[in-house]
């Protein structure tokens, strides 16, 4: 059996209607959630690890670290 692909899903900005959207996801997908320092981890905890932007120098050591075959976002340019 082949490893799930992993699936990098950014800016859900710990909003329980935007998370909830990826429930389920794990059937198929690795997932793992990227915000900012603030975001409520338990908002993440059943579907997926959650990272913080501020652990990388940039958005392509983040991706080289985590090598996702798809990249999900819901918000471009929004900081708490």
């Amino acid at each position: 059996m082949s490893a799930k692909p992993r699936i990098l899903i950014a800016a859900t900005l710990g909003r329980a209607d935007l998370v909830s959207q990826f429930e389920g996801v794990s059937r198929s997908c690795d997932a793992t959630f990227v915000e900012y320092r603030g975001a409520e981890p338990s908002a993440y905890e059943d579907l997926g690890p959650l990272v913080h932007w501020e652990d990388y120098r940039s958005a392509r050591k983040m991706l080289e670290g985590l090598r996702p075959a798809a990249i999900f976002t819901l918000a471009l340019g929004l900081q708490p």
